[in-house]
C-alpha cells in the first residue's frame, strides 16, 4: 500500500466521521474528495498500486478512542508501506499536489537560447540554459507547509521511500539515497532504521531479579554502536522539536512510532520521551520558551522535554 503525508490546514475537508463511515464503507466517491486526495489516488493508480492510506479518511475524526488506537499504529502504516506520497507544498487538502508542486519549478524560468556549431561533421543546433534556483547541498525547503508539521516528520522517517512534490521540483528519499531532478544522487548519512534489530542491539536485558534490572557489563557492549544510536536519536529529536504542532499534548504521540522502532533496534526502555539507559543525558534539555500551563489539562511530566 501507499501512504499520504499532507497538511490539514484550517480546512478539514473530506474527513471521515461517525456520521459518514457507514456510507464510505459501501462506496467512496473519489470525484467528491478534496483535490489533493484525488491527486494522491491518481498517482497511486498510475504507479500500479491498489491501496492508499490517508489519515483523515482512515481515522474517525470525531472519535478520540479511534484516534488513540490508530495513532499507535503509525509505525505499522508508514513503515510497512511501499511508498509515501508527500504533498510538501500544499497548505491544505483543497490545494492539489500537482498544482502546488508546480509553483516555482525551474522550467518556468525563462531559458536562454544558445546557438551551437561543431566543426566535426558540421553539426548545428541549439541548447537552452536557465538559472538554477536550487540551493545546495540540501534541497529541503524548510518553509514548505508540510516540512513544518511535526506529525509529518515521523511519517517521513518511518517510510521506506518518499516522493515529495515540492514547489520547485520532485524529490526522492529512501534509506540509501536522496535525489532531485537537478541533483541525481548523493548518499545519505547512516540511518539507524536501516539496521535490523539484530545488528543494533545495545543492551541485552536479563530477567529481573530482586526487583531490579541488571545490565550487561559495559565491556560487553559495542561502544561505537551505542554512541551512534544515541547521536542519531538526539539529532532526530532536535529536528523534530523545531516542527509545529497544533495540540501540545500530541508531542509524544507524534514521535511514538520512531521511538517504538528505536526501542526495537536497541532494546532500550522508553520513558515519556527519554530513555532509561541514557536518562542523565536525556534530562539535559533546555526550554526555549516559557511553559504554557493548561488549567485542568494533564500533560507530560515536567521532567520530560515534551512538557
Amino acid at each position: 500500500w501507499v501512504v499520504l503525508s499532507h497538511c490539514w490546514g484550517n480546512k478539514r475537508e473530506g474527513i471521515t466521521t461517525s456520521r459518514n463511515i457507514t456510507e464510505r464503507e459501501q462506496r467512496l466517491e473519489v470525484d467528491k474528495l478534496p483535490v489533493l486526495f484525488q491527486d494522491a489516488i491518481y498517482i497511486t493508480r498510475r504507479l500500479g498500486y491498489k491501496f492508499i492510506w490517508i489519515d483523515s479518511l482512515c481515522i474517525l475524526q470525531d472519535s478520540e478512542a479511534d484516534w488513540r488506537t490508530e495513532s499507535l499504529k503509525m509505525a505499522q502504516y508508514y513503515g510497512g508501506s511501499i511508498l509515501n506520497i508527500s504533498a510538501s507544498a500544499a497548505p491544505d487538502a483543497s490545494t492539489g499536489i500537482f498544482e502546488s508542486g508546480d509553483l516555482n519549478r525551474e522550467n518556468k524560468v525563462p531559458a536562454i537560447k544558445l546557438e551551437c556549431h561543431s566543426k566535426v561533421n558540421d553539426i548545428r543546433g541549439s541548447i537552452y540554459v536557465r538559472h538554477s534556483k536550487q540551493p545546495e547541498p540540501d534541497p529541503t525547503n524548510w518553509e514548505a507547509p508540510l516540512i513544518r508539521r511535526a506529525w509529518a516528520f515521523q511519517e517521513s522517517i518511518l517510510s521506506p521511500r518518499v516522493v515529495s512534490y515540492d514547489e520547485n521540483h520532485l524529490r526522492w528519499d529512501c534509506k540509501k539515497v536522496r535525489c532531485t531532478e537537478e541533483i541525481p544522487e548523493w548518499p545519505r548519512n547512516e540511518d539507524l532504521l536501516m539496521k535490523t534489530p539484530e545488528r543494533v542491539k545495545i543492551y541485552a536485558l536479563p530477567p529481573i531479579t530482586d526487583g531490579r534490572c541488571h545490565f550487561k557489563h559495559a565491556l560487553e557492549l559495542d561502544l561505537s554502536l551505542r554512541r551512534f544510536a544515541w547521536t542519531w536519536w538526539y539529532h532526530v529529536l532536535n529536528e523534530y522539536l523545531h516542527r509545529d504542532i497544533t495540540f501540545p499534548n500530541d508531542r509524544l504521540p507524534a514521535i511514538a512510532g520512531v521511538a517504538k522502532e528505536f526501542a526495537k533496534r536497541t532494546g532500550c526502555t522508553y520513558v515519556c520521551g527519554l530513555w532509561k539507559e541514557d536518562l542523565l543525558n536525556g534530562l539535559r534539555w533546555t526550554p526555549v520558551a516559557a511553559r504554557d500551563s493548561k488549567n485542568g489539562i494533564k500533560g507530560p511530566p515536567t521532567w520530560s522535554w515534551a512538557s
